[in-house]
């Protein structure tokens, strides 16, 4: 005899011509038709059955036996239908498994390189002045010696890595030049992608990109950048007003349009990263995409407020600039990204641990590394990991496997969420900063993932359909 049932992690979401169903843990978003429905939901409580004959005279459906079966075995395939009464918690189970290879070091898949603590900006909002909290982390921010990172040590720090990573079979790794303004510091971003390349002479596939304030950017970089692959992420949030000046207080939008006409050029991939925060609220809007059209801009992201005070704001008001921008977005054939939006796209996909984390790589997947050496999770993280001369020792030690454990397991709260194995909750800087605890719940910012992602499912037409 055979027992099946409904796992507990199906959601189901009524739309006005469908229904909409997921698993909480793994993904697979689907439409399905009433019917199937109304097969799927007779799996509430367990069915004992010993042949699909005998399951179909028990449901009573009115629907021939070989559909019966399709579905079954479909949606079983899916992990919504599950045997024998055994419910996987993939996170917990997944969870386990990425511990018990963390000495490894097989599941560093980015390399956060800090090549400069310099920034010709002075953003009213920049993070590095408001959510740093220990003592590593200021004192490293103020050391003289830590302000740029040589050419000579990029190549060192970058071949460590290389070194742990391909021991343990990891071949692809991310490199990410970072700042302060990283392009205060072209000398050591030439130096990196003349030395390693592609990587492929090194046994690795590596691929780039730079978060930049894009002021510093002239030809010859940018056909670099060309060269390699480099992705060009340029921090700009808006064409109506902005709170990123330079040093001088000159508004640095004139600079900005420069130096992406320059990149539209070149042909670089560049995408906008843009702030949706208390700073930038009035004039956040749907200008930006007409922006990144103008100037051959491929993406915009937009990244959330820091500071968990931002979501007391009403949770709609929010929703509706994500939602309008994601609207404009697709009408203008712009994609429009963020964490939020990783969170919603990696719902219609079977849960891929490849990666080894759901939204943040800080969460153990990274190593952000400051020019003297020094490690932390990500360059708006505190925790102290350790030095890159000791790397074998940070993999041991109870701080990474403290961030470690946050690559899928956000909180205990979290257990159960409709989004459990897609959404990373909320940042890791404003989390020990606040609360002095990475798993804290921010519930404002749950409620928001969960308004927006309900919202998108609602307007989504491109999905797997199922119909009897």
């Amino acid at each position: 005899m055979k027992q099946i049932q409904l796992s507990k992690y199906v959601t189901f979401m009524e739309r006005p011509k469908d229904i909409i169903a997921y698993h909480s843990q793994i993904g697979e978003v689907c439409s399905i038709d009433p019917a199937i429905y109304g097969i799927l939901s007779n799996f509430y409580k367990p069915v004992v059955y010993k042949e699909y004959k005998d399951l179909k005279e028990n449901l009573e459906i009115g629907i021939p036996l070989e559909e019966v079966k399709e579905i079954i075995d479909e949606f079983a395939d899916k992990g919504f239908l599950i045997y024998g009464g055994v419910d996987k918690d993939y996170v917990t189970l997944h969870t386990q498994e990425r511990l018990q290879g963390l000495l490894t070091g097989g599941q560093i898949k980015t390399i956060q390189l800090i090549v400069s603590n310099n920034c010709n900006f002075k953003c009213k909002y920049c993070f590095e002045h408001s959510i740093y909290s220990s003592e590593e982390r200021k004192v490293s921010q103020n050391e003289s010696s830590n302000k740029i990172m040589g050419c000579e040590d990029a190549i060192e720090y970058i071949k460590l890595v290389l070194l742990q990573v391909k021991k343990a079979g990891n071949r692809d790794l991310h490199i990410q030049f970072f700042g302060g303004e990283p392009l205060t510091n072209k000398d050591t971003i030439k130096a990196v992608l003349d030395y390693y390349g592609d990587g492929i002479k090194y046994g690795v596939d590596l691929s780039y990109s730079i978060v930049t304030n894009g002021s510093l950017i002239d030809s010859d970089i940018a056909e670099y950048f060309n060269r390699y692959g480099v992705a060009v992420v340029v921090s700009f949030d808006s064409p109506n007003k902005s709170n990123r000046n330079m040093l001088s207080g000159k508004d640095s939008r004139d600079q900005i349009y420069e130096a992406l006409e320059i990149l539209k050029c070149t042909n670089n991939y560049v995408a906008f990263n843009s702030v949706l925060s208390e700073c930038t609220y009035e004039y956040f809007d749907t200008s930006i995409i007409d922006c990144a059209l103008e100037y051959g801009v491929r993406e915009v992201g937009v990244v959330l407020d820091l500071s968990p005070e931002f979501y007391n704001r009403p949770v709609s008001e929010i929703a509706d600039k994500l939602i309008d921008l994601y609207r404009y977005g697709k009408s203008k054939n712009v994609p429009v990204s963020g964490y939020w939006m990783s969170t919603y796209r990696s719902m219609f996909e079977h849960l891929d641990l490849a990666k080894g984390f759901k939204t943040c790589s800080g969460t153990g997947s990274q190593l952000s590394i400051e020019p003297n050496g020094s490690i932390f999770a990500c360059k708006g993280s505190s925790r102290y990991y350790g030095n890159i001369y000791e790397l074998n020792k940070l993999l041991e030690s109870n701080t990474y496997r403290l961030y470690a454990e946050r690559s899928l397991r956000n909180s205990h709260e979290c257990n159960t969420c409709k989004l459990e194995g897609f959404c990373s909750g909320f940042c890791l800087g404003p989390l020990e900063q606040q609360y002095s605890d990475i798993n804290y719940l921010v519930e404002n910012y749950c409620e928001l993932m969960k308004t927006v992602i309900e919202r998108l499912l609602i307007e989504e037409g491109e999905i797997d359909t199922y119909e009897l």
